[in-house]
């Protein structure tokens, strides 16, 4: 009788750390997400997209269409008004790269 009290309890406490774990399964996942979807926001305001200029060699029209889409700028002063700690955007073309860069140098430990 005592043994399957015991498995009970066990099983009790199995299942309650399932579900707690599951739930800050849940939480981390949905954290990023809103991390990714303001990220998502913020490069969105920034983004000041500007024409490519054709080198002095090449013409206008041999410039293919993927160098003139990753050809642009970014306009940090919206981002700059909200934050005084961001330095500068990096973005590294066709990956998933695309941050403001924050340095804080009375806490360079803080970003």
């Amino acid at each position: 009788m005592r043994a399957k009290i015991s498995q009970i309890g066990l099983l009790v406490l199995l299942s309650m750390l399932l579900i707690l774990s599951g739930f800050m399964i849940y939480k981390e996942l949905s954290e990023r997400q809103r991390e990714q979807e303001e990220f998502t926001e913020l490069a969105q305001r920034v983004r000041d997209w500007l024409p490519s200029q054709p080198q002095p060699s090449q013409s206008p029209t041999s410039l293919d269409t993927k160098a003139q889409k990753s050809a642009y700028g970014r306009n940090l002063s919206v981002l700059l008004e909200q934050n005084s700690d961001c330095i500068g955007w990096l973005h590294i073309p066709d990956t998933n790269v695309d941050y403001p860069v924050m340095h804080t140098p009375q806490e360079p430990q803080f970003y």
